[in-house]
């Protein structure tokens, strides 16, 4: 089995430096089933930051942009042992004026659902993959949330140069993908 990074709440990786091919990378989340009466649907989403401000999200209500897809959207997280959604972004794709792209999970209409959140979700994480080694780089195990959050931006992706940054946030929240597409969590 590769060797990974596991990434803790602050912990960066400079892709750029570490990374022989940075060319297609996939952001994957995977999670179990709860036992409750409604089934936990979590949300891959990314929040794509143009360099004027403007804000575009890739997800299950637009699942392409340039050079960045979303596969597909699992609405259990059953039905296979791995990675549950995936995001793929091929660096030499994006749009120029792309700088920062911001990783959230959030739990589809947790408020309507009995209060779901966080702290019931087991076993979830996001991890990183270089596709084209088809090696995991880094891995970031998103804990169970004592605050009862529905929402967590897990990581950011940030161009500086030429180079591309990512860093582990792990900072829970109440965001929507209505939020996140206006703007907040930035």
């Amino acid at each position: 089995m590769a060797e990974f990074l596991k990434l803790n709440k602050g912990g960066f990786l400079n892709l750029s430096k570490n990374e022989n091919t940075l060319e297609h990378i996939r952001v994957a989340v995977g999670w179990n089933v709860s036992n409750g009466f409604f089934n936990y649907d979590l949300d891959l989403i990314a929040q794509l930051v143009h360099s004027n401000g403007k804000i575009e999200t890739i997800s299950f209500a637009n699942k392409t942009g340039t050079g960045i897809n979303l596969d597909k959207d699992n609405l259990t997280g059953a039905g296979n042992d791995d990675d549950d959604e995936n995001i793929n972004i091929y660096f030499n794709k994006l749009k120029e004026t792309i700088n920062k792209i911001n990783i959230f999970v959030n739990i589809y209409a947790a408020k309507f659902k009995f209060g779901q959140n966080f702290s019931k979700v087991k076993n979830s994480y996001v991890r990183i993959i270089n596709e084209n080694e088809k090696r995991e780089i880094c891995r970031f195990e998103m804990s169970k949330d004592e605050g009862k959050h529905t929402s967590i931006k897990a990581g950011t992706f940030e161009k500086k140069g030429n180079e591309w940054i990512f860093t582990a946030v792990g900072e829970y929240g109440n965001l929507n993908l209505t939020d996140i597409e206006k703007g907040k969590g930035i």
